[in-house]
C-alpha cells in the first residue's frame, strides 16, 4: 500500500513539472520581442503646437545712441493689401427754361497697401540678449514712425549705435518757403498784368517775370525740401 501511494505521487510531481516547463517556454503574445514603440507626439513643456523654436548661441548686444530719445524697435510682421473696383458718374438737373441731363464716365481703380509693424525694445542706452543670426530692428526719434535699419547679422556680443538725421526742420523750411513764393511771386505776376481791353497782356515786365521767377523757384525749391525725409545711419563695434 506505500509502495502504490509513493508512485502516485511520483507521476503527480512528473506532470507539474511537464506543465510548468510547458509554459515558459511558450512565446509571450502580448509583447513580441524586437517591437520598438514610438516616442510620445506630445509637445515638451511650455510650447504649444505647430510653435517654432529657433536655436542659436545666446549674445548680449548694447544698444547706444549719443541722442536722446532714440528708441529700438524689433520687426514683428508685414500686411499686404490689395483693393480694385469701378467708379461711376451720372447727373442731371432742372431749371426754370427747361432741363437736362448729363452721362458721366466709368472709371476702373485698383491699389495696393503695405504695412509694416513694430515692438518697441528699449530707449538707448540699454542691453538686450538674443540669439545669434539676422535680425532687423528699427529706430525712432521722440516716438515719431520707426525708421527701418539694414539687416544685420550678429554671431558675437557687439555695440550697436544709432545716428538719427532729423529734417523735420528742413521740411518746415520748405513748406515756409512754398507759401510765401506763393504769395509774393503770384502777386507781382498778376501785378504786372494789364487787365485793360487795349494794349499789351503785360503792363510792367519786370515785376510780371519776377514774381514769374520767384513763383516758379520758390514752388520747386520748397516743395523738394518738404519731401525730405529722416534717415538712421547705424554702426556695429564687437
Amino acid at each position: 500500500m506505500t509502495r502504490r501511494v509513493a508512485v502516485l505521487l511520483s507521476l503527480v510531481a512528473l506532470c507539474i513539472g511537464a506543465s510548468a516547463a510547458a509554459q515558459s517556454e511558450a512565446p509571450l503574445i502580448d509583447s513580441p520581442p524586437g517591437v520598438v514603440t514610438d516616442p510620445p507626439t506630445t509637445p515638451s513643456v511650455g510650447m504649444r503646437p505647430g510653435e517654432i523654436v529657433v536655436l542659436g548661441r545666446p549674445l548680449r548686444l548694447r544698444l547706444l545712441s549719443e541722442q536722446k530719445g532714440i528708441t529700438y524697435h524689433v520687426k514683428v510682421g508685414e500686411s499686404y493689401g490689395e483693393q480694385s473696383g469701378v467708379a461711376v458718374g451720372f447727373g442731371g438737373g432742372f431749371g426754370w427754361h427747361g432741363w437736362g441731363y448729363g452721362a458721366g464716365g466709368v472709371m476702373p481703380y485698383a491699389g495696393q497697401s503695405y504695412s509694416v509693424h513694430y515692438r518697441p525694445i528699449c530707449t538707448a542706452p540699454c542691453e538686450i540678449t538674443l540669439i545669434s543670426g539676422v535680425h532687423r530692428f528699427a529706430v525712432s526719434l521722440n516716438e515719431r514712425e520707426p525708421l527701418n535699419l539694414p539687416a544685420l547679422d550678429f554671431q558675437q556680443s557687439s555695440n550697436v549705435s544709432v545716428k538719427y538725421v532729423d529734417r523735420r526742420r528742413l521740411r518746415r523750411i520748405g513748406l515756409a518757403v512754398f507759401l510765401v513764393s506763393t504769395f509774393l511771386g503770384a502777386g507781382l505776376t498778376l501785378g504786372g498784368l494789364n487787365y485793360g481791353v487795349r494794349g499789351e497782356a503785360i503792363r510792367y515786365k519786370p515785376m510780371f517775370y519776377t514774381g514769374v521767377t520767384i513763383w516758379a523757384a520758390g514752388t520747386i525749391s520748397g516743395l523738394a525740401l518738404m519731401f525730405q525725409q529722416d534717415k538712421a545711419k547705424v554702426s556695429v563695434q564687437p
